[in-house]
């Protein structure tokens, strides 16, 4: 990143000797750079992360790699992590008792990629049921499906008003 000096700062320079104000300055200009880049590289991090389903890294991980490492960094971290997590799943279900086939069926039934894509089309069929139109919205109960806002808030009100009778 240049260092854009306007004909004031150059005169400030001249007049204060030049060279410190000029290394504060540069050392300035380089910490400045040096944020926008970490900056830059956690983003870039979040949106890898996020389209190769990297759950065990964070962005913050990957702040100080290179961009063209990103990728491959991410990589390790999640095979590493992935490792860690299924050695620490397999020392708590050894304490319990299991062990040998069943040890390593229970692991893998607690880890199971499968489990982790099941669980989320479960939660999309949900989503979709909960959100079918004409049904009423579980959140708000008593107010007619598809009802507008001031509706909502009339439901609101007599309920209150009600209460408040009681």
């Amino acid at each position: 990143m240049p260092i854009n000096l306007n004909p004031d700062e150059i005169d400030e320079l001249e007049k204060s000797g030049g060279g410190g104000a000029l290394r504060q300055k540069l050392e300035e200009a380089i910490a400045e750079n040096r944020s926008l880049r970490r900056e830059n590289s956690t983003l870039k991090a979040g949106t890898l992360l996020q389209d190769k389903g990297f759950d065990l890294v964070k962005p913050e991980d990957l702040a100080d790699v290179a961009e063209k490492d990103l990728e491959v960094k991410a990589e390790e971290l999640q095979k590493q992590r992935s490792e860690e997590q299924r050695d620490l799943v397999r020392s708590l279900l050894s304490r319990q008792g299991f062990e040998g086939d069943e040890l390593e069926a229970a692991v893998d039934g607690m880890i199971s990629p499968a489990a982790d894509d099941q669980t989320a089309q479960t939660f999309e069929r949900m989503s979709a049921a909960a959100s079918a139109p004409g049904l009423p919205d579980p959140s708000k109960p008593g107010v007619p499906a598809g009802a507008s806002g001031r509706e909502t808030m009339e439901v609101y009100f007599a309920r209150q008003e009600a209460k408040r009778r009681k």
